[in-house]
């Protein structure tokens, strides 16, 4: 049997996982298009999170 790999909800200070979206504005590249700013992202369950990469 494997080992499941449980995911966590982020905490403030967390490091982001690295991840890439197509939007309707065109493709994401997360954190890398936003380094040294502020985002806030959202959860499925829309609950945001400020955070700082």
């Amino acid at each position: 049997m494997e080992d499941a790999k449980v995911a966590k909800m982020p905490l403030i200070g967390d490091e982001t996982p690295a991840f890439r979206a197509v939007t309707t504005l065109g493709e994401v590249n997360f954190p890398d298009d936003y380094k040294g700013k502020w985002v806030i992202l959202f959860s499925q369950r829309f609950m945001p999170r400020k955070i700082k990469v």
